[in-house]
């Protein structure tokens, strides 16, 4: 009987948690969990068991429940611990996968946000770094926009191509913002209006791509 009663508790944990992540918000039960296991376990050696299973049924549930928007296969399912800042312990982390379109979302027990980038995009990035000569092109997620082209006006301070790897996803992007980039460069040089918004930051050019 106590057995059953066991197995029907942990059928209806494992609905109620299904439940939020079905809705999206894997995040806001992942850091609920995590603060219930912390709040009503004193010993460290059953709050690490109990959050070991926990994060193995959200495992399961997450295979079961999220694929990639892009391929429909299932996300690769990490489990992380960050050390704290002070004192000590740890900050239990999870990274969600995608192998094929290189999409990585990590999950923070200590964070409200969900982290996101591209690794074929961050590679994008790297490779045309290395390439330009002319043009620079850097990641910043501080800019409102997907790209933008900053030029100075000092003439010994090279164009640089600023991407926002939060809101770009797919490294196809990077090199259409790259293309772009190059030919308002080539319609600066000739002195021909750019056919993209722009503003003036402080001697400073800001192009909108």
């Amino acid at each position: 009987m106590n057995a059953i009663n066991h197995e029907e508790k942990m059928s209806e944990y494992r609905q109620f948690i299904e439940g939020f992540v079905k809705e999206g918000r894997l995040l806001t039960i992942f850091i609920e969990l995590m603060k219930g296991i912390r709040r009503v376990t004193r010993n460290s050696k059953k709050r690490i068991h109990l959050i070991f299973i926990t994060l193995e049924m959200l495992r399961e549930i997450c295979n079961d429940t999220i694929k990639c928007h892009k391929c429909l296969k299932t996300y690769q399912f990490r489990h992380c611990q960050n050390p704290k800042s002070r004192g000590n312990g740890v900050y239990h982390v999870i990274e969600l996968s995608c192998k094929f379109c290189g999409d990585y979302y990590t999950f923070n027990e200590n964070k409200k946000r969900v982290s996101y980038f591209n690794i074929y995009v961050l590679e994008k990035v790297s490779h045309l770094k290395r390439r330009g000569k002319n043009l620079l092109i850097v990641t910043d997620r501080s800019i409102p926009h997907n790209a933008v082209v900053v030029t100075s006006e000092e003439v010994t301070k090279l164009p640089v191509l600023k991407i926002n790897d939060r809101r770009v996803k797919d490294a196809i992007q990077v090199k259409n913002y790259w293309d772009k980039a190059k030919s308002l460069q080539k319609s600066l040089r000739s002195g021909r209006r750019p056919m993209v918004d722009a503003t003036k930051m402080g001697g400073k050019n800001v192009y909108y791509l």
